[in-house]
């Protein structure tokens, strides 16, 4: 396949590389690679799932990889702006500017439940393009929607009505064996130490919040606690 070419896409190698970089969210990553190998020339999915368990990560782990980087685009929804319409201008921007070259990769990130009326409005925007020149072009989207983990369920049950084009994945909560695994790789990652007590201080911190911010919290408190080797 050429440069150009849609099937230069290997989706499978990227995947094997998030696999090692999102931790603890196999059967997430599985049904994402899945519903984004599709041959259709518009693949939807939306990463739901409560704060800190991989979701950003995962969309932006996909950016880097992406073998057109100028084709892969990524706006943060909760950046503040003047007026809401301006952010709808932005993203629809994207829609207006795709490539004819290989694949388009848009992630629409930091979405919370109430926001899910975009879902719907983008996917038809992109869907109905006018042209010939857009029947040639690939586009994938990513959705990325932080739930509240008191309000989950619910949250989750009114997202189960976007539509049937945007595959939902589902990352699932975290719990005190994950923050094990976080806590080593964020150790190597920022290539510090901690006694044994400290890192008993950590996780139990980590762990009253686990819930709310998944491994969010590890970072800072390896900062401030840990040392360099």
């Amino acid at each position: 396949a050429g440069f150009c070419s849609p099937q230069a896409l290997d989706l499978r190698r990227i995947f094997r590389h998030l696999s090692r970089v999102v931790l603890n969210q196999e059967q997430a990553l599985a049904r994402m690679e899945r519903a984004l190998s599709g041959t259709g020339r518009f693949r939807s999915v939306a990463l739901l799932g409560p704060p800190g368990v991989g979701k950003t990560l995962t969309a932006n782990a996909l950016r880097h990889c992406f073998p057109w980087p100028g084709n892969a685009h990524s706006y943060s929804w909760r950046t503040r702006v003047p007026d809401e319409a301006r952010k709808f201008r932005l993203v629809r921007q994207f829609a207006d500017g795709l490539s004819n070259c290989g694949v388009n990769l848009l992630i629409i990130d930091n979405l919370e439940t109430c926001d899910h009326g975009l879902v719907p409005i983008y996917n038809r925007l992109i869907l109905e393009r006018e042209g010939d020149l857009n029947r040639n072009q690939t586009v994938l989207v990513v959705y990325v929607f932080n739930l509240e983990s008191d309000l989950y369920w619910e949250q989750f049950e009114l997202l189960q009505e976007l539509p049937a084009e945007t595959t939902i994945v589902n990352f699932r909560f975290f719990n005190h064996d994950d923050l094990l695994d976080c806590l080593a790789s964020e150790l190597k990652r920022e290539q510090r130490i901690l006694s044994k007590e400290q890192e008993s201080l950590v996780l139990e911190e980590a762990t009253k919040n686990v819930q709310v911010s998944g491994c969010k919290s590890l970072r800072l408190l390896i900062l401030q606690n840990g040392v360099k080797p």
